[in-house]
């Protein structure tokens, strides 16, 4: 087998620099716009979430860092959506798709590079945006507030994980969300038209499946204890600070990367045949 027929680093980088200059008004006008949003969420969340608190007989209003994370988890994933979900841009017309599949590059190269401008470098982008947006908008509200009667914790760069997880809860979330971005892969490969919307209409119906599954094991293994649409989990605590709930989940959520980015490489592949 020659490995230079699927990976050639020379020509992997002069493709990765093609499609940054084919499309850079398109991720720069994209950038702005996401900054843009992004400030004006993250003022709407800190505006809407400050409550009262009485610190040395005075009181004050704060925020809490839960919300900060909260809302650091979903708005990376809704972003994930729209930015994974117009991958494969040339796919979309018939025409282009004709260029784009007789291009001399392999389809491992393609699947990289959308891999690593649409989640690599927009992960880090994100995760520095993010918290530079926020202090930004706190910032304005600074303007209009006595910063005596507002007190807002310090959110580093990272501070985007709850303090008190251990090491691999963390490793297991961030293998969770990789393979969040898999099936957003095999999704927008398999769905040619409107894949954004086809993604979160396919993603909620997987959400719905996996609660009515649930449901009906929990009448058939437990009827006494369960009525209507209730459902009744085993759960154990193990060593380690672990259950059996997090052990299934992560489990799930770990190993279904395995299949979906193999499921995006050949419907390419099937494109090309």
């Amino acid at each position: 087998m020659n490995l230079q027929e699927y990976f050639n680093l020379n020509r992997f980088w002069l493709y990765l620099k093609h499609d940054l200059k084919l499309y850079k008004k398109k991720y720069l006008g994209f950038i702005l716009s996401f900054i843009l949003v992004l400030f004006l969420i993250d003022l709407f969340v800190i505006e809407q979430n400050l409550y009262i608190v009485k610190v040395e007989n005075n009181y004050v209003r704060t925020f809490r860092t839960e919300i900060y994370q909260v809302v650091f988890l979903l708005t990376l994933l809704m972003s994930w959506v729209l930015v994974i979900g117009s991958s494969f841009l040339p796919l979309r017309k018939r025409s282009s798709t004709i260029n784009y599949l007789l291009l001399p590059v392999s389809l491992l190269e393609k699947v990289l590079v959308q891999f690593i401008i649409r989640v690599v470098v927009f992960t880090c982008l994100f995760v520095f945006l993010y918290w530079i947006e926020f202090k930004l908008a706190l910032s304005i509200i600074y303007l209009f507030e006595d910063k005596q009667s507002l007190i807002v914790p310090s959110f580093g760069v990272f501070d985007f994980f709850e303090k008190s997880l251990i090491f691999s809860h963390k490793i297991i979330i961030i293998l969770s969300l990789f393979s969040v971005t898999s099936f957003l892969f095999a999704a927008t490969t398999y769905f040619q038209k409107r894949p954004v919307l086809n993604t979160v209409l396919a993603l909620g119906v997987l959400v719905l499946l996996a609660f009515v599954f649930s449901v009906v094991m929990s009448h058939v293994l437990l009827p006494d204890e369960v009525n209507g649409f209730e459902m009744k989990i085993f759960d154990r605590e193990l060593p380690n600070k672990w259950n059996t709930i997090q052990i299934c989940l992560s489990t799930i959520g770990v190993m279904s990367s395995l299949f979906f980015f193999p499921i995006a490489y050949f419907k390419l592949k099937e494109k090309e045949a």
